[in-house]
């Protein structure tokens, strides 16, 4: 029972004017036009797709594209920023605080940078996904993606140059040209290191500083080894790049005793067992020395050139053999200064910057030609001239 308030007085309404009362009012309420509730608004959902295939390097392309989805088909707007990173663990230490690209668009791309802002290498890149659809609600959580970079080689070309055949006591140049498709040649560090052969320790290896330029995006160094000793050498190169990576390579090196030097000419010629006439002033000569160091005439290409050295003696009549005051390649004999029949030998012996007397000692006085390698008879040192005065 419901109480009616009437002039002043309360008075008692029964259940079924109540029911009466209300109906009316609940039609009202439920009339259209009358009353209206809003639609709810549904977040987006956003994730991160990568183009790119396989492990990328600094300094490569990155793709990305935005996948979009809006429960109320909504249009979607993306919003991408990308940062440069060490691991990207933990964004705070591992990465820049600031992205080093950005991006609204569905696809995103970019180039990996080489360091971070701090200069060190760039091993991670973070990348963040944002959308927001036109009625401002914001997809949660926000996309993230860590990618790995990795680091590319170093790489290392090398040659070997020597004027003199790889012998001992001669230099011998040696060029590395490195490059680096990430860090940049400047970057990249050599060391050397030079492997004697066994029991034969004796050696120099220098850095030449006037080593000749390299292209542009190279960087080129030379180092001169000079072997004290015949034998197999290596010399071995290390390219190391900011982050450890290497990249090495050997020259391996045969190296050769310095061989005696060899007559290529003589004049006048004279065959074995033969007897020049000399009947007028004749010069005889040696025209052309060869060798791997000391040539004639001298070949000066370099500090390790020098000039065969000629030692003259003649003997007249048997007697004995008379060294000459001559150091050139020529001597001249005058029949004037002699006496008709009288027999001359005239020998020259050719020599390098290694003393060889021994060997000529064991070639024997009574040859009129010597090769003191026997493995290269053809090579020889000694010549002699059987001459008749008339």
């Amino acid at each position: 029972m419901f109480q009616e308030v009437a002039a002043g007085k309360t008075v008692a309404l029964p259940w079924s004017n109540v029911k009466r009362l209300a109906l009316p009012l609940v039609l009202a309420l439920a009339a259209p036009g009358c009353f209206y509730v809003e639609q709810i608004n549904q977040r987006p959902s956003v994730s991160i797709r990568q183009l790119s295939d396989g492990t990328p390097a600094r300094g490569s392309r990155l793709d990305f594209s935005a996948q979009l989805d809006d429960p109320d088909g909504d249009p979607v707007a993306p919003s991408w920023r990308a940062f440069a990173c060490t691991t990207g663990v933990d964004p705070a230490p591992d990465c820049d605080a600031t992205a080093f690209d950005s991006g609204t668009e569905d696809d995103f791309n970019f180039t990996v940078p080489v360091t971070r802002t701090d200069g060190t290498p760039v091993l991670a890149v973070r990348v963040l996904l944002d959308a927001t659809d036109e009625r401002g609600a914001t997809a949660r959580p926000e996309q993230e993606l860590v990618v790995a970079i990795g680091d590319g080689l170093p790489v290392l070309a090398v040659r070997k140059v020597s004027l003199h055949d790889f012998v001992t006591g001669s230099a011998i140049h040696l060029f590395a040209d490195v490059t680096d498709p990430d860090d940049g040649a400047p970057a990249v560090s050599l060391a050397w290191t030079a492997f004697s052969p066994a029991g034969n320790p004796t050696f120099s290896l220098t850095e030449n500083p006037t080593a000749p330029p390299a292209v542009t995006g190279h960087r080129g160094e030379e180092y001169v080894l000079v072997a004290g000793a015949p034998g197999d050498w290596d010399v071995q190169v290390i390219a190391t790049d900011p982050i450890g990576q290497t990249a090495k390579t050997d020259f391996l090196l045969v190296v050769t005793d310095d061989a005696p030097p060899c007559i290529a000419s003589e004049s006048p010629i004279a065959e074995a067992g033969q007897t020049l006439p000399l009947f007028e002033v004749t010069q005889f000569e040696v025209p052309v020395v060869t060798d791997d160091l000391d040539t004639y005439p001298p070949e000066l290409v370099d500090s390790d050139a020098g000039a065969a050295a000629f030692r003259w003696t003649l003997a007249t009549n048997g007697g004995a053999r008379a060294p000459l005051a001559i150091a050139g390649n020529a001597v001249e004999l005058d029949p004037a200064r002699f006496h008709s029949g009288d027999v001359l030998d005239l020998r020259v012996e050719v020599a390098d910057r290694v003393d060889r007397q021994a060997s000529f000692a064991a070639c024997g006085d009574a040859l009129a030609s010597c090769a003191l390698d026997p493995a290269v008879p053809s090579c020889t040192q000694r010549q002699t001239w059987h001459v008749e005065v008339q």
